[in-house]
């Protein structure tokens, strides 16, 4: 091989050599075949391998259109074909007002003010209306009332008390009006009849009585006999007294009874 038989550069590795010149691979061109081939669509012009795309156009190969759907309905700007929407529009082509949270599926957007539908509140419409007023300055909260200090009920319409009176009593003007042997401010406490006869203590949650040891009885309104008087007599229960039977006597029955009362002559 003579070296005017040589092609330039080896034909950069992109083509084969005959007779001194190149033929070029496809996608390369130039004399030593180190031009790559640019398809620009003919939106653009190839530079050292790449594309220079004209105005308007974007990509690799100046395929893409720089263009806009609606042209971004003018609330927006254009870039590489997508809509970079202004502050209170959205959607592909910026056309639809914004609403805050797209008024929460509840409402719709007019004048960047959302219409809530029937039963939905605030802003965004995220707030579940309750069925009727919320009254005695109850607040409405996902639907439901929730009441101030001394009112309950579905609307706050009913007043309260401590603890609903326990259940011992009424409320009125938020006071416990407690039922008969119940009081204290919620009629938590149960009193014990009689005082318990002033011969015990009294369980004030229970209203039952502690007897003192030698009472009994729910209200301690018995006393025991002294030593159940022996077996020999009956207990009066409500003195705390033997009545002793013929032939024994004394406080418990103990002392055996003199014929004739022992009466000499």
């Amino acid at each position: 091989m003579k070296l005017l038989d040589l092609c330039p550069n080896f034909c950069s590795n992109h083509g084969k050599c005959d007779n001194g010149k190149c033929i070029c691979e496809a996608g390369w061109q130039g004399p030593d075949c180190s031009e790559k081939i640019c398809n620009c669509n003919n939106h653009g012009k190839c530079v050292d391998g790449r594309c220079i795309c004209d105005e308007g156009f974007f990509g690799e190969d100046c395929s893409i259109q720089n263009k806009c759907p609606n042209d971004c309905c003018g609330n927006g700007t254009c870039e590489k074909g997508q809509c970079k929407c202004i502050k209170g529009f959205k959607n592909i082509d910026c056309c639809e007002q914004d609403c805050p949270n797209n008024c929460s599926a509840h409402g719709i957007c007019k004048d960047w003010k959302c219409l809530c539908a029937k039963g939905w509140e605030g802003p965004d419409c995220s707030h579940k209306k309750c069925e009727k007023e919320c009254l005695n300055g109850g607040i409405c909260f996902d639907g439901s009332c929730h009441c101030k200090p001394g009112f309950k009920g579905k609307y706050c319409e009913e007043e309260s008390c401590i603890n609903d009176c326990s259940g011992h009593g009424a409320c009125k003007n938020h006071t416990c009006v407690c039922e008969e042997d119940f009081f204290g401010i919620d009629c938590s406490m149960k009193c014990c009849k009689w005082n318990c006869h002033d011969k015990g203590s009294c369980d004030l949650t229970k209203g039952k009585c502690t007897c003192e040891i030698d009472f009994y009885g729910e209200f301690c309104q018995y006393q025991k006999c002294p030593n159940d008087c022996n077996q020999r007599g009956i207990c009066l229960k409500e003195k705390g007294q033997c009545q002793c039977k013929d032939g024994w006597e004394g406080p418990d029955c103990s002392v055996k009874s003199c014929p004739n009362k022992c009466i000499f002559v």
